[in-house]
């Protein structure tokens, strides 16, 4: 996963962490009361389908408190429908298929 951070008339500054990050990374934001990042971009996206997972449930959070977020995967393939409803909700925060 690779953040920005908000461009300070500088270059532009990446946080990267890994998918087993996450969570410390949404604890992070929450400790110092806001997520600092212009954008997020998730690879491997399709790893987030378990939408009870604490990662998921991280990402969530995260991906609301930012105003872009791209996430990347090949096809998504789901077991079931709950697989895809968590990466949509974390898209667009639960506008198409509801909370």
């Amino acid at each position: 996963m690779i953040v920005k951070l908000h461009e300070t008339n500088g270059p532009t500054n990446l946080f990267i962490t890994t998918i087993d990050r996450v969570y410390h990374v949404a604890e992070w934001c929450e400790n110092i009361g806001k997520a600092p990042f212009d954008m997020i971009v998730c690879d491997e996206f399709q790893t987030f389908g378990n939408g009870r997972s604490k990662r998921t449930k991280s990402l969530l959070k995260l991906a609301d408190s930012v105003p872009r977020f791209i996430g990347l995967t090949g096809t998504p393939i789901p077991n079931s429908i709950e697989q895809l409803w968590s990466e949509i909700r974390i898209l667009d925060g639960g506008a198409r298929l509801g909370k």
